[in-house]
């Protein structure tokens, strides 16, 4: 797959503001297209999950497709990604579900942040699980 300019572009970003994407992690997942490309679908996912639940009101579908539009305009999924991409929202919803339960569990008295609730994200996994998004 030929990256555009605007997604290597995205990609450079992406490695420089995350640190997933080192020595240790290009072991597990080599580095080649197919890999980067899965790197920016499992961050797709992340801002899915981000960005198109409300608290109160669930899933919203507006922002889903607002999202989906100004990706494809700058990059797009290839289709074993797009198989994929409920399997990705979920390990996605997983990953932040057990950070934020970390964080409430191993909360110090004197943090001057306080930890998110973990079931904003279990309800995104729970819809996930009987929801494929890409029906949409």
């Amino acid at each position: 797959m030929v990256l555009k300019l605007r997604s290597i572009a995205f990609l450079i970003h992406w490695l420089t503001t995350h640190s997933l994407f080192f020595f240790s992690a290009t072991l597990i997942f080599p580095l080649s297209t197919s890999s980067i490309v899965s790197f920016i679908a499992y961050e797709l996912a992340l801002t899915i999950n981000a960005w198109c639940f409300h608290l109160t009101e669930g899933f919203q579908l507006k922002n889903y497709q607002s999202l989906i539009a100004g990706f494809n305009k700058h990059s797009s999924l290839n289709n074993d990604e797009i198989k994929a991409l409920n399997i990705l929202l979920r390990g996605a919803a997983v990953r932040i579900l057990v950070t934020r339960l970390h964080d409430k569990i191993y909360h110090p008295d004197d943090a001057l942040v306080i930890p998110k609730d973990p079931n904003d994200y279990y309800k995104i996994l729970e819809w996930h699980q009987k929801n494929n998004i890409t029906d949409l």
